[in-house]
């Protein structure tokens, strides 16, 4: 899934020189959702490449995965809700959930475990 032109859409034989944009018929929540998470993907795609490049943390990109993050939470559920899970899949090019779902869903584990801790201690 990608954004062209502020569309949401597919790109299709993909080759050095370009690739075949096809917009998808979606309502405007939707749309909405998918921009967000596209986001999402992208803005991990960055930090992972800078990350594994230089062997240095991105404190700014980190804050704006986590803002993107909490966003998306806030707006639509967490990432394994249901209506989550069935977005991912609808969206994505193949039946199982892409690698930046299964990342989101261990940030949200991970999170979740987090403040589990700090009441805990509470």
């Amino acid at each position: 899934m990608v954004v062209d032109n502020g569309q949401v859409g597919f790109l299709s034989e993909v080759r050095k020189n370009g690739a075949i944009f096809t917009p998808l018929p979606i309502k405007p929540e939707q749309e909405k959702r998918a921009m967000l998470y596209i986001t999402l993907s992208e803005t991990y795609q960055q930090l992972y490449h800078y990350e594994a490049e230089t062997h240095e943390e991105n404190a700014d990109m980190r804050e704006h995965l986590n803002e993107y993050y909490d966003e998306f939470v806030d707006r639509y559920g967490n990432l394994n809700e249901k209506q989550n899970a069935k977005f991912s899949l609808i969206y994505s090019t193949t039946r199982y959930p892409s690698p930046l779902t299964k990342l989101l869903l261990s940030i949200h584990l991970w999170r979740r475990y987090q403040r589990r801790l700090i009441n805990m201690e509470r």
